[in-house]
């Protein structure tokens, strides 16, 4: 097993132990033998060793997977690169084994060559499947507040085709929604993808229906990195009231004219078709033009007297606006892709983009009659990633927005800056260290960021600071895992400090504490992740002795919790 996992990491780098074993049942499987050396040979064949989900022996039954579609062989087949009768390429191997992992129908997807039968090579593609029927959910608890809780019962592989129909039901604090999806990520065996959503709105007490929500997209993405050409046409619509929670009740605003409820009326309309043509080898570069149009309205919630409503819309309620015009966007990262573990997963492959990448865009709302608002939105973002020694990773990024419109100063402006660094081994654990600011100024959409719980500062209450700018700062070591079968568990210690704060008024809670983590590599590469915290000093200080409140749970780790599509398309 040691020789196999060197062979294979030498070939297509670091393999963590999990997959190891994979390779050599798949190899079992066909009788066949790695190939050290395939530089300059030709693919004579392609070979498909598909696992099921669950293994005899494992910790779930393996009945279970009799009721799984197992994704056929030619759905496995067409998404590697390399055909019979190509040149070994390790570099699209990599790319292969990235854009099985992207369409989630995989829990394990690795490709290695194996000897030929005349004098070239064979391609052999393992995989496990994700369990494809299945209770997908997402949910924060603190204490025992359950703030989000989303289940999504679907079938991520119908008949084994890699489509995906689902019904999609999330309950918040206020409110319960149930939609029905489905995704088609390769539409008629193309790289066309459609997907759309349909849904209804629930008061979560009455059960009265209080809103819509829809999608729809039609796209042809860059799935390659040898692709050029890209399209995309998407629409989407809501209907629904918003009301903003702090812990398990309504916030209530003081207002000069007395309490008013953070909650008004919000209605969404927003469309987009654009075409992208991408350049370059050594740095792809994307250029992206279109039209993209949108249509907002908000209200006070009726039964507020006009005092109140008149300070609602002023100060805390997003201002109704519709525009339209062209939005071009541009993108630029360097080709250079590798793959780690450990990183955000335990002992699964997580692929990640090295060296810089920039975005930039614009988006002017031109005047027609049937658009209220003229201006020019710009957006700007950068990332640059580090491989440290020892499979660490370090990464800094920024992004920048603003609203420009003539006369008068820049509006919505934000500005968000990350850095995140994850060491080599230490002791077989890792150390994870981030610092996160997120401002904004002349902010007409009144946002309000809700920081503690399992929001960044874990060991504080739910919602303990609310304000419009955010300063965080996490350190996390992260302990080697212990295997029970399949099941990956893991250990953390942590230390949060944050605030969220208007102005320059800036008080920080600190909180301490330490973690379970769970992986089950079946279900996908997300952790399962419980946190036991206190309050050590600052605001909330005394936290009081422990109690059902410090702990929290979630899916993901800590440093999920951060405005990633900013700092990914901030416009």
């Amino acid at each position: 097993m040691l020789v196999l996992a060197l062979t294979a990491a030498a070939l297509l780098g670091a393999v963590p132990d999990y997959e190891a074993k994979l390779i050599a049942w798949g190899l079992a499987q066909h009788g066949r033998e790695l190939e050290p050396a395939p530089e300059g040979k030709v693919v004579e064949e392609i070979l498909v060793a598909g696992e099921n989900v669950f293994t005899e022996g494992d910790v779930f039954p393996a009945e279970w997977n009799k009721v799984h579609w197992t994704t056929l062989e030619h759905v496995v087949r067409r998404e590697v690169l390399l055909r019979p009768g190509d040149v070994w390429s390790r570099d699209r191997i990599i790319e292969s084994e990235r854009i099985m992992r992207a369409l989630t129908l995989f829990s394990i997807a690795r490709i290695v060559p194996v000897k030929g039968r005349a004098g070239g090579i064979g391609l052999l593609v393992v995989t496990q499947d994700r369990w494809s029927l299945r209770l997908n959910s997402q949910f924060n608890l603190v204490g025992d507040l359950l703030q989000y809780l989303r289940l999504q019962p679907s079938e991520w592989n119908v008949f084994g085709f890699g489509k995906v129909a689902s019904i999609d039901v999330v309950l918040e604090l206020g409110s319960l929604t149930v939609s029905q999806g489905y995704v088609d990520p390769r539409l008629f065996g193309t790289h066309f993808r459609l997907a759309e959503t349909a849904g209804v709105v629930f008061n979560r007490r009455s059960l009265a229906p209080e809103g819509l929500v829809a999608s729809l997209q039609l796209a042809r993405p860059l799935v390659t990195l040898a692709e050029q050409w890209a399209f995309s046409t998407a629409t989407t619509f809501t209907l629904r009231p918003v009301r903003v929670f702090r812990g398990p009740d309504v916030w209530q605003l003081d207002s000069p004219f007395g309490p008013v409820p953070y909650v008004y009326d919000s209605g969404a309309g927003d469309g987009e078709v654009t075409v992208t043509r991408r350049f370059g080898e050594a740095y792809k570069v994307s250029l992206q033009a279109g039209l993209r149009g949108y249509g907002r309205r908000y209200s006070p919630p009726a039964g507020l007297d006009d005092a109140r409503a008149r300070w609602l819309r002023e100060g805390w309620m997003p201002p109704s606006e519709s525009a339209g015009g062209p939005v071009v966007r541009f993108e630029l990262f360097k080709n250079d892709f590798t793959v780690l573990s450990g990183i955000e997963s335990y002992e699964l492959s997580e692929d990640v983009q090295l060296g810089p990448r920039l975005y930039a865009a614009l988006f002017w709302a031109t005047p027609l009659p049937v658009f209220s608002v003229s201006y020019v939105e710009a957006a700007l973002s950068a990332r640059w990633r580090w491989a440290l020694g020892g499979g660490g990773l370090l990464t800094v990024q920024g992004a920048a927005f603003a609203r420009f419109i003539a006369g008068g100063l820049p509006l919505n402006r934000r500005y968000a800056l990350e850095v995140v660094g994850i060491s080599p081994r230490l002791g077989g654990g890792r150390l994870v260290a981030r610092v996160l600011g997120d401002v904004r100024q002349n902010d007409l959409t009144n946002t309000r960021v809700l920081l503690g719980g399992g929001n960044g500062v874990r060991g504080a209450p739910p919602e303990l600071q609310a304000g419009r700018n955010l300063v965080l700062g996490n350190l996390e070591y992260r302990t080697a895992t212990v295997a029970y079968q399949s099941v990956r568990f893991g250990g953390a210690t942590f230390y949060d400090v944050g605030s969220a704060f208007d102005g320059a008024a800036v008080a920080l809670t600190h909180t301490v504490g330490a973690g379970l983590r769970v992986l089950f590599p079946q279900f996908g590469p997300e952790v399962l992740r419980v946190d036991v915290g206190f309050i050590v000093a600052g605001r909330g200080f005394p936290g009081g002795m422990l109690s059902i409140g410090n702990v929290n749970g979630a899916y993901g780790q800590i440093t999920d919790f951060r405005p990633a599509q900013f700092f990914d398309a901030p416009l």
